[in-house]
């Protein structure tokens, strides 16, 4: 019988388990996000689903200049709390070390972070090697 996988923490060694369950919870379609992109960031791309367990996530690829980002839809219910935790472990990271590249949130046309849509909060983290969007998105305007 297989060991089950360990991981080593301050507190010790605990056990992890992993799940293969995919996610199962309301989808944007591909032309769905398609038109998401469009509309709210002004990006035209090709979309590669990613495959997630707990997300739909897909990769985008800009047609205008092949900046790399994340399409990153959770569903609504529920995943507010995720979000803001996410974002407060991005600015930990960059208060403790500022050279360190960790994705951040491409902001909308409108400035914001996170589109709700279809029951979904949706929001498009840069991959570490674009550069940021936010101002050439301002300097088109």
């Amino acid at each position: 019988m297989a060991e089950a996988p360990r991981s080593f923490t301050d507190e010790g060694v605990v056990e992890v388990t992993a799940s293969a369950t995919p996610f199962t919870g309301p989808m944007l379609s591909e032309q769905d996000a398609t038109r998401l992109l469009r509309e709210e960031w002004g990006i035209t791309g090709r979309l590669t689903d990613l495959g997630s367990t707990q997300d739909q996530v897909m990769l985008v690829e800009d047609d205008s200049d092949g900046r790399r980002y994340v399409l990153k839809a959770m569903l609504a219910e529920g995943s507010a709390e995720a979000v803001h935790a996410e974002h407060l472990a991005v600015h930990h990271f960059r208060s403790r070390d500022p050279g360190l590249v960790v994705p951040e949130a491409v902001p909308t046309l409108q400035d914001h972070d996170l589109v709700d849509r279809a029951g979904l909060h949706v929001r498009l983290p840069r991959t570490p090697s674009s550069p940021r969007r936010r101002a050439s998105s301002q300097e088109s305007r």
